[in-house]
């Protein structure tokens, strides 16, 4: 028997805010019409396999890509992604190349009030 832990990484569907290029974070931005297809796209591959357990962060879009593709998730507010602070809801084609840059390169980035 291996003590080998697998992980799996999905991510949230689609949301609003995402299809209009808007920047998200900790805001609980809902799932567009396309991303509740992409949870649901998931159920049929991921019902083929076993799964020990389901988590996903506290924000809706999360959930309920969770739920869509089948499963009811424990839910964990460790799970969430960065919070944007001040950039939460800006468009991130106008965005201040200073913030964008530091965001594509993660390293160190710090959203201002974030």
């Amino acid at each position: 028997m291996s003590d080998a832990l697998e992980l799996w990484l999905v991510r949230h569907g689609q949301t609003v805010w995402n299809a209009q290029g808007l920047v998200s974070g900790w805001t609980d931005v809902a799932l567009s019409e396309l991303g509740e297809q992409q949870g649901r796209d998931l159920a049929p591959y991921l019902s083929q396999h076993s799964f020990d357990g389901v988590w996903a962060s506290t924000l809706q879009r999360a959930q309920n890509t969770a739920r869509l593709a089948g499963f009811e998730p424990q839910t964990d507010v460790r799970l969430r992604e960065l919070g944007f602070g001040d950039l939460e809801g800006a468009v991130w084609e106008t965005m201040d190349p200073t913030h964008r840059n530091a965001l594509l390169a993660f390293t160190g980035f710090q959203a201002p009030n974030g």
